[in-house]
């Protein structure tokens, strides 16, 4: 479910138990050296770029950060840590997918929506 649907109770606590995972994420060094590497090939395909990047990304968090990521998984999907484990993979992808929208981007980022003019030239 995404937080925009959720009520306040429900996507609070969700935001409090993720809100310290992700810290942890955003502040790995080594994670953040990975990102400026990405943002270095301005030039190259963007196939190659994220074909390059995404492997690096997911190899790394999965494996220095998988508590967190379980506990990220495990928030946003409504299951107790112990299943993550033993849930399918693409659940995990569809439910994540299906829970991630512009609230949940902007509660962590300077996300800001573009909004179209209604004022005409």
């Amino acid at each position: 479910m995404k937080i925009s649907e959720m009520s306040y109770a429900q996507a609070s606590a969700v935001m409090l138990r993720i809100a310290a995972p992700i810290s942890n994420i955003c502040d790995d060094e080594e994670l953040a050296n990975i990102l400026r590497d990405f943002v270095g090939m301005k030039q190259a395909p963007a196939l190659r770029a994220y074909g390059l990047t995404l492997p690096r990304v997911l190899t790394y968090c999965l494996d220095k950060h998988k508590a967190d990521t379980v506990e990220i998984i495990s928030a946003l999907l409504g299951i107790p840590v112990s299943q993550v484990g033993e849930t399918p993979f693409k659940d995990i992808a569809k439910g994540l997918q299906e829970s991630y929208d512009e609230v949940l981007a902007g509660f962590f980022t300077r996300y800001k929506a573009r909004k179209k003019s209604a004022v005409t030239a």
